[in-house]
């Protein structure tokens, strides 16, 4: 077998085992059942709401004339990125020890299931919310989309 075909079936393996790893983490924390699983892009989704509502009642600006909304929204939006990642990590493989008996779970693979459960959940708040605060008036749209994923990412 060329290194070629041998790297392209471990990356094969190691996709279904990070995601195996994922749909495991998402039952684990938000359950199978109502709406836990909402849990995921519903918590990031509120308290951007609740930021970005206070500082709209509050009447609270920058120096400068980025729309408060719109700043909420991102800036909030990254920080829960970067504050929950760190969280989520944290004794992640302690947790998954039970796993590390297979042969293809490697830690790199916990820490790589958690970050995309985090990352997915408030990109998917991210999104809704933009939608939402576009097409009711409170922010305009991006004049350039793929600076907004290229910023996010």
């Amino acid at each position: 077998m060329t290194s070629h075909g041998s790297f392209a079936r471990s990356f094969v393996i190691q996709r279904r085992v990070i995601w195996a790893l994922f749909l495991r983490e998402t039952l684990t924390r938000y359950g199978r059942h109502n709406i836990g699983v909402l849990w995921l892009f519903g918590e990031p989704m509120l308290f951007t709401l609740g930021i970005t509502t206070l500082w709209t009642l509050g009447h609270m600006s920058h120096a400068s004339n980025i729309p408060i909304v719109a700043f909420a929204l991102t800036g909030y939006s990254t920080v829960l990125v970067w504050r929950n990642m760190p969280n989520r990590l944290n004794k992640a493989v302690e947790i998954h020890l039970g796993l590390m008996h297979h042969r293809n779970v490697r830690p790199i693979d916990i820490y790589a299931a958690r970050l995309l459960l985090e990352v997915g959940g408030v990109t998917t708040s991210f999104v809704v919310l933009s939608a939402l605060f576009c097409s009711i008036g409170w922010m305009d749209p991006p004049e350039n989309i793929l600076e907004v994923i290229g910023g996010w990412y």
